[in-house]
């Protein structure tokens, strides 16, 4: 996975297994994830355009993955 590129995914640098939790290690994002971008920002700030923008681009990014016959899940712990 760490091969994978593509301009909407998050760039996988590495896993680390040696203790537990398991670390997984991606590139630095300055903005945090686009859920808390989401979040801090509010629906009167991000118009809807932008969220169209955003909800192609994750579909761009998992049309992606499914070309590379794998399968995102995300899995929340709050």
């Amino acid at each position: 996975m760490t091969e994978l590129r593509h301009p909407h995914l998050v760039q996988l640098i590495g896993v680390s297994l040696d203790e537990k939790p398991v670390f997984i290690i991606t590139e630095f994002m300055e903005k945090g994830s686009l859920l808390d971008y989401l979040r801090s920002r509010g629906r009167a700030v991000i118009q809807k355009q932008d969220q169209l923008g955003f909800a192609r681009d994750v579909a761009d990014g998992m049309a992606y993955l499914e070309h590379k016959d794998l399968i995102h899940r995300w899995e929340s712990h709050l």
